[in-house]
């Protein structure tokens, strides 16, 4: 948005977020003005469930309960220090 708002050759921005990018596009456009905002298959429903159902399909028990006290964490605002590799893919820092 930066770059954009800094080229004259654009007037105005629509932000289109895909998938899970749906709910970053979605905080990127309040945050940065854009005219518009367009989602496409953007979870219907809150973020932690969907993640929950996909890694229930995927993790044994014990993956599962680490996994659901992350979550818990991380909806509570928390920053998770330790994580183990198995769900680096998920719960790394940049993601």
């Amino acid at each position: 948005m930066e770059q954009l708002k800094s080229d004259d050759s654009f007037r105005e921005a629509v932000i289109i977020g895909l998938s899970e990018g749906s709910l970053i596009g979605m905080v990127e456009a309040e945050q940065d003005s854009a005219v518009g905002f367009i989602s496409i298959v953007g979870a219907g429903r809150p973020i932690d469930g969907v993640l929950m159902e996909q890694l229930a399909a995927q993790l044994s028990e014990g993956l599962l309960e680490e996994a659901r006290q992350i979550i818990s964490q991380l909806m509570g605002g928390e920053q998770v220090e330790t994580v183990r590799p198995e769900l680096q893919s998920v719960f790394r820092p940049s993601v």
